[in-house]
């Protein structure tokens, strides 16, 4: 799993602990903990995860979740794409934007 997301060209880690993506700062490592960078990343992430029918969770900022010290045996994705732009009367926010930033 780990070696096929790479190649991808995303980048990935294997049994990353989650607890330095949680504002708890707990939780057990995930199998595959992916970070793409843009939406185009994310979209072959996603579609690869669907292809191989792949466990996964979207994880955001973290805020207001526990996640167990036994960790996740799938495939977890924290967007680390955060752009907020303003385009005529828009506002677009990526998807690992904080709100605050918003």
């Amino acid at each position: 799993m780990y070696e096929e997301l790479k190649k991808l060209g995303v980048t990935v880690k294997a049994n990353a602990s989650l607890a330095r993506y949680t504002t708890f700062k707990i939780g057990g490592p995930a199998r595959v903990l992916v970070l793409p960078k843009s939406v185009d990343e994310m979209v072959a992430v996603l579609k690869w995860c669907d292809a191989q029918d792949a466990q996964y969770f979207i994880l955001g900022s973290g805020s207001n979740m526990l996640v167990s010290d036994e960790g996740y045996d799938g495939v977890v994705i924290h967007p680390e794409f955060k752009a907020v732009s303003v385009q005529d009367d828009e506002l677009i926010a990526e998807a690992g934007a904080l709100t605050v930033e918003v």
